[in-house]
């Protein structure tokens, strides 16, 4: 007896951890307004074992400018950490994870900041000044959720960044 119910429980687990691990990736809808009609596109070279190949900057734009299929068409990589520096000399430098995103990705997900702008096309133009958005949580743990926030300029990398927007917590990506 004892070792049947063992069974029948385990086996119970079992599929409530397989089921809730395929509802929280294939059947839960993204987090997004209009979820249904976003569309993930990767690359890959099976027959040179690359199972997914980033993209060139040159990829993203011939995609930009040629696709006719897509309302927009947004680039991010954000398996990224960066070291972030700042001009108060009591705070230590960190290591943070972050995203590279296109302008393109905060309209397509219909992400509105906290506070500021999110970043634009011309952002994106060579020669520009460089800008970073940040979350709520970076905001308010590490910069005391100041409100002149925005216009505030930090290293990341070595790198001056001007601080344009906030993304509010409930932005996850």
């Amino acid at each position: 007896s004892i070792a049947t119910i063992v069974t029948i429980a385990l086996g119970v687990g079992a599929g409530c951890a397989v089921f809730t691990l395929i509802d929280a990736v294939l059947l839960r809808p993204l987090p997004y307004p209009d979820s249904d009609r976003l569309v993930g596109l990767w690359h890959s070279f099976p027959g040179i074992d690359m199972p997914v190949v980033r993209q060139s900057p040159g990829t993203y734009t011939s995609y930009r400018r040629l696709a006719k299929s897509f309302e927009s068409i947004g680039a991010y990589s954000s398996d990224i950490s960066a070291t972030v520096s700042y001009a108060d000399p009591t705070l230590r430098p960190e290591r943070v994870p972050m995203a590279r995103v296109a302008g393109a990705v905060f309209a397509m997900l219909r992400t509105s900041p906290l506070i500021g702008r999110t970043i634009s096309d011309a952002d994106e133009q060579p020669g520009a000044p460089r800008v970073v958005v940040i979350s709520e949580h970076f905001w308010r743990a590490r910069l005391e959720g100041a409100p002149s926030v925005v216009g505030r300029r930090i290293r990341i990398d070595g790198d001056d960044h001007e601080i344009v927007g906030v993304l509010p917590a409930s932005f996850a990506f």
